[in-house]
């Protein structure tokens, strides 16, 4: 998990204090390393977690003639093969990051790189030539990506709180916003509780033009349920097989250690079932527990665990929604009522011990 940043403006200055300001804000997203790059109109800023790369991946990175500049946060599953199709039509590398592939895939196919990378994402890349920003979220949305727009100003950040240290942020309730918050327990893309604060829809990019003209954002992919498909219980299962086994294959890329977090159910016991048969030492797992029997699914991630001869963590908590609502409204930025934001936030402190 990475942190991006970025602040435009028409006519004012931009002041660089701002711009690190709003970097240093996300410091708890990418503590092993930060950046910060100036254009004439703006700037973009980068907090680093480090996977992939770990020597020579710090951003923002650009491409041989500094021309092109990008700040990513997230994971390109697919890089080492676009890689190799990007070196094979003449593009020369400077790292071994999957950040520095989208630059050249941008180079080579423009807008349409979002369609060829496979992962989560989130980024902006600033074109000094075209004197543009352009950014994008990936297919189901898993990274964030919040923008701020009015006449004057644009900014991004990985969450609204960074939106804080710029000089001309005022936070106006959107009350259809509220609306939806009501109905849905959650404020669904584009908006956000604030007025002149969006967030980008997945599989989706916008363009930015320096003169302060926004595009609207363009959708580059989605769920197509139109096509007929004949097959029998057993093609469908072998299919199935196959794309699970893809997939969680895919996310097996990383330059540091990585588990899974384990309750027992369906979905987590899935994926560590094809994880342990893919890797060759066992599997990290992580689980929490309650001291209500109501809420505790400890039993079944044990049971997965024996199974599949995990390296299985444990941790009992007590939680005081409470005590930790300041930090997760600190980080969601708006409202958001699914409670399961507090095992989510408890199990990934265990992990990351």
């Amino acid at each position: 998990m990475c942190g991006i940043t970025g602040l435009f403006r028409v006519s004012l200055p931009t002041d660089q204090v701002e711009v690190m300001a709003m970097n240093d804000c996300l410091k708890h997203r990418g503590p092993d390393g930060y950046g910060v790059k100036m254009f004439d109109k703006g700037g973009i800023g980068h907090r680093r977690l480090s996977i992939i790369d770990l020597s020579t991946g710090a951003q923002p990175i650009c491409n041989e003639d500094e021309s092109i500049w990008i700040t990513f946060n997230g994971e390109i599953y697919n890089y080492a093969y676009l890689r190799e199709q990007l070196k094979a039509a003449g593009h020369q590398f400077k790292t071994n990051s999957d950040t520095e592939v989208i630059v050249h895939g941008y180079e080579q196919w423009g807008f349409d790189v979002v369609k060829k990378m496979r992962g989560m994402f989130a980024f902006a890349i600033v074109d000094l030539k075209k004197q543009i920003v352009f950014a994008s979220r990936d297919h189901f949305g898993i990274k964030p990506f919040y923008y701020l727009k009015t006449n004057e100003t644009f900014a991004f950040a990985s969450e609204m709180q960074a939106f804080n240290k710029t000089n001309d942020f005022v936070k106006t309730i959107d009350m259809q916003a509220i609306d939806q918050y009501l109905w849905l327990q959650y404020i669904p893309a584009p908006k956000t509780i604030w007025k002149d604060v969006f967030k980008l829809k997945p599989a989706h990019y916008f363009v930015y033009h320096f003169d302060g003209r926004m595009e609207e954002p363009v959708s580059y992919w989605d769920i197509d349920f139109s096509k007929k498909q004949n097959k029998t219980r057993e093609e469908w299962m072998e299919q199935c097989e196959e794309v699970i086994n893809n997939s969680v294959k895919a996310h097996l890329v990383s330059d540091v250690p990585f588990g899974a977090f384990l309750s027992g159910g369906i979905d987590s016991t899935l994926v560590v079932s094809y994880m342990s048969k893919l890797l060759k030492e066992p599997v990290k797992t992580f689980s929490i527990g309650f001291e209500e029997e109501t809420y505790n699914e400890l039993g079944y991630a044990k049971l997965a665990a024996e199974k599949f001869g995990t390296e299985h963590h444990v941790e009992i908590v007590k939680p005081d929604a409470l005590a930790i609502l300041s930090q997760l409204v600190k980080h969601y930025g708006e409202p958001f009522g699914d409670s399961s934001a507090i095992p989510t936030y408890y199990v990934s402190q265990l992990a990351r011990k």
